[in-house]
């Protein structure tokens, strides 16, 4: 392979090869026919099938919520244990019975 001449330093920056640019019309193309058609296929699926197509396509459309993080409030919240004794008064864990 020859090197570049002085001065030449390629093909310029944010330019694709000529495969590249084929490969995207061709893409492109197919892109134009299923166009065409798209509707009627999709009124011709089944109605799990188009629930699940929905399903898919929100991914690209809604952004995913972030989860909701409070360190601070989960290590101050206070956890109380109530049992309820089989005559429905409320026993205290320290005076239950052990077996």
């Amino acid at each position: 392979m020859a090197k570049f001449q002085e001065g030449n330093s390629g093909r310029p920056k944010g330019s694709q090869n000529k495969k590249t640019q084929k490969d995207k019309e061709r893409i492109n193309k197919v892109l134009r026919e299923l166009d065409k058609t798209i509707i009627k296929d999709l009124k011709n699926l089944s109605s799990k099938s188009r629930v699940t197509l929905w399903l898919s396509l929100q991914a690209y459309v809604l952004a995913k919520p972030k989860p909701i993080e409070d360190k601070e409030e989960e290590e101050n919240k206070d956890i109380e244990i109530v049992l309820i004794n089989a005559d429905g008064s409320r026993g205290n864990w320290a005076d239950r019975k052990k077996d």
